[in-house]
């Protein structure tokens, strides 16, 4: 009876010294601060700049350069394509074994990914309130990175506040298209206020309410033999210049 209790207790204490520590929900303020500018070079024709820096609470900065080129099909409907160069993001991929009771998240921070970012968007005045638009964009972005491809959803609204004040409300989702185990890894509501200092210069606050989610890839259960999930609920606020030319 002694030796069968001493088994259990040794197989007992071995399971726990080398169980795996998944990781856990978790919530996060995060800072940002994003710099744009819009260079239209005719009616139809117009480049972009984003520079992007984001504060993470608990994951590595993220740093992002976005250059954009816009063509205006007709009155209402625009298509484009971004160029991306980011560093410091984190894909379910990140989540690796060190060693016994030993997994977590790896430092990206200076990890550097580009993304080719072909999108189509539609922007009309309502006619019942002509001093709000209602705006949808579809993006289909490639990670040559990790080839990681996600659809992204940006539906809102934009209203004319003042002739000096423009708000933005907006809902955004991303759906992982050859990678993941949820139909939907992202989804969050996006405000902002921009203030146009004169014809060139808007600067304003925006703040975006959010869930992240993390799970095992095939790779990552091939390589690893286990399965997990994570959410990340994220407040993000932040200050946004934009400038026209």
């Amino acid at each position: 009876m002694t030796k069968s209790f001493f088994i259990v207790l040794a197989l007992t204490l071995s399971t726990n010294i080398f169980a795996v520590v998944k990781p856990v929900n978790e919530e996060a303020t995060n800072t940002s601060l994003s710099l744009n500018a819009f260079i239209k070079h005719s009616k139809r024709w117009t480049t972009s700049i984003q520079a992007r820096l984001q504060d993470n609470e608990v994951q590595s900065k993220e740093k992002s350069l976005q250059l954009g080129l816009r063509y205006k099909l007709a009155s209402n409907w625009k298509i484009g394509f971004f160029l991306k160069r980011e560093y410091g993001l984190r894909h379910n991929e990140d989540w690796k074994w060190l060693g016994p009771a030993n997994y977590k998240w790896i430092d990206t921070e200076d990890r550097g990914e580009t993304s080719l970012i072909p999108f189509v968007q539609y922007k009309a005045r309502l006619p019942f309130k002509t001093d709000m638009a209602f705006k949808f964009r579809l993006n289909y972005q490639h990670n040559t990175f990790n080839e990681q491809e996600d659809i992204h959803i940006r539906s809102g609204f934009i209203n004319i506040l003042s002739p000096d004040f423009t708000m933005i409300n907006q809902i955004n989702i991303i759906i992982p298209t050859n990678y993941s185990q949820r139909f939907i890894t992202y989804y969050g509501y996006y405000f902002s206020v921009g203030w146009q200092i004169n014809r060139h210069l808007t600067l304003g606050p925006e703040v975006r309410f959010n869930q992240k989610f993390w799970n095992e890839s095939v790779s990552f259960r091939l390589r690893e033999n286990d399965t997990y999930e994570v959410k990340l609920n994220n407040f993000d606020y932040g200050i946004v210049l934009n400038s026209y030319f």
